[in-house]
């Protein structure tokens, strides 16, 4: 890898993406614009969205790190990411199909479905665990327990 190439960045022109939304991240004060990509419901009805951080560097296979969020009322809580089984059941399973892991059905979310939910809005930034949105001169915990409905 030449280090001194210039490096492409995840933009909304270029980068397959279904809506655009911001995210509010108090822990640095900041709000950042992120692209929501793919999602899924459980059977519970909550709701989990990829999402890619505009101005993320791409991999050499042209992608960006995909950040797995619980979405709830306006805060978009950090859940880590499909690992596995689970992300191979994910991909191969069509917009609006079931796919199960670990006992449980999980439907991917349509394009329309996940632009409903987010396009256009901004979510308040949540580590599992937080109970209200802190602000930037509170001390933070980056050790946070993933959430629990990671799969």
């Amino acid at each position: 890898m030449d280090f001194y190439a210039p490096q492409q960045e995840v933009e909304a022109a270029f980068y397959a993406h279904t809506a655009e939304l911001t995210v509010h991240n108090a822990h640095l004060d900041e709000v950042v614009d992120k692209l929501a990509t793919s999602g899924y419901r459980d059977r519970d009805g909550r709701v989990f969205i990829h999402f890619v951080t505009v101005g993320d560097r791409l991999d050499e296979r042209g992608r960006a790190t995909e950040i797995l969020h619980e979405i709830s009322d306006d805060d978009a809580v950090w859940s880590g990411g499909l690992t596995g089984t689970a992300q191979e059941r994910f991909d191969a399973t069509p917009e609006g199909g079931v796919f199960g892991y670990r006992n449980k059905p999980l439907t991917r979310l349509t394009s329309s479905e996940i632009t409903d939910l987010v396009g256009g809005r901004q979510f308040a930034l949540r580590l599992p665990g937080d109970t209200e949105e802190c602000t930037a001169d509170e001390e933070i915990e980056y050790d946070a327990e993933p959430s629990p409905y990671r799969l």
